[in-house]
C-alpha cells in the first residue's frame, strides 16, 4: 500500500568478533525502542538512523541488530539522529571507555520532558522526542551481530574534508543561528572548516 512505512533491508549475521586487543575497551550499540507509555521497537527506516561517535558517522542501526565497536580509553561523545528527524531532538551522551571494558547501549527515542532555555532551547522548542543513547545490562536476546569497528578517534567532524550526510540535510534556506545550531547537533565542532562549510550548506 502506498505511503506505508517500510524497514530496512535485514543485513547477514557476523558469526565471529576478533578478540579484544590489549589496552582497548569494546562498545556493543543496538537498535533500540520508541518509549511513550509503552515501548515499541524502532523499525521503520523514518524511526532508525546513523550512530556517531565524535562526529564521525560509524553505523546505521536497524531492529533486532547490533554493532560491535572497539575504543582506546578515554571520553566519546555519542549520539544518533532518527533519518526522518521532524521534531526529535538528538542528544549527545559522553561515554568514558577503560581498558578491557564490554558496554552494551541502545539507541532510544524518548518523549520529551520540560523545556531548554537560551537560543538552542527556542530553536528546539518544537521537538516533542529525544532521540537517546542508553546503556543497557545486556544485548537484546533477539539481536544479531552485523557490523564491527576499529575506531579511530583520529577521524572527527574536525577533519576539513568532512561533508554533511545527504540524508540528513534539512531543507535548505535555513537561517545562519539554526544552521550553526543544527550543525553542533549533527556533531560538526565549532571553529573547523568543515563546520564552516556544514552552515554554508544549509543556509544556502
Amino acid at each position: 500500500m502506498a505511503g506505508c512505512a517500510t524497514a530496512p533491508q535485514s543485513r547477514p549475521e557476523q558469526t565471529s568478533l576478533p578478540t579484544l586487543e590489549k589496552g582497548w575497551g569494546r562498545i556493543y550499540i543496538g537498535g533500540g525502542s520508541l518509549c511513550s507509555g509503552m515501548c515499541v521497537k524502532l523499525w521503520s527506516e523514518g524511526q532508525v538512523g546513523p550512530v556517531f561517535i565524535n562526529g564521525q558517522r560509524v553505523w546505521t542501526f536497524a531492529k533486532n541488530e547490533h554493532t560491535a565497536i572497539d575504543l582506546l580509553p578515554g571520553i566519546y561523545q555519542v549520539y544518533w539522529v532518527p533519518n526522518k528527524p521532524d521534531k526529535v531532538f538528538s542528544q549527545k551522551s559522553a561515554i568514558t571507555i577503560s581498558a578491557g571494558s564490554n558496554r552494551y547501549f541502545a539507541t532510544d527515542s524518548e518523549t520529551r520532558i520540560g523545556a531548554h532555555f537560551g537560543l538552542i532551547g527556542a530553536l528546539a522548542s518544537d521537538n516533542t522526542m529525544n532521540a537517546v543513547i542508553n546503556e543497557k545490562q545486556n544485548l537484546d536476546v533477539e539481536s544479531k551481530l552485523v557490523s564491527y569497528l576499529k575506531f579511530n578517534k583520529q577521524e572527527t567532524s574536525g577533519q576539513p574534508n568532512q561533508k554533511l550526510p545527504a540524508a540528513l540535510k534539512p531543507p535548505a534556506g535555513m537561517s545562519l543561528d539554526a544552521s550553526q545550531i543544527k550543525c553542533v547537533e549533527l556533531g560538526f565542532k565549532p571553529a573547523t572548516e568543515a563546520y564552516g562549510q556544514c552552515v554554508l550548506q544549509l543556509s544556502k
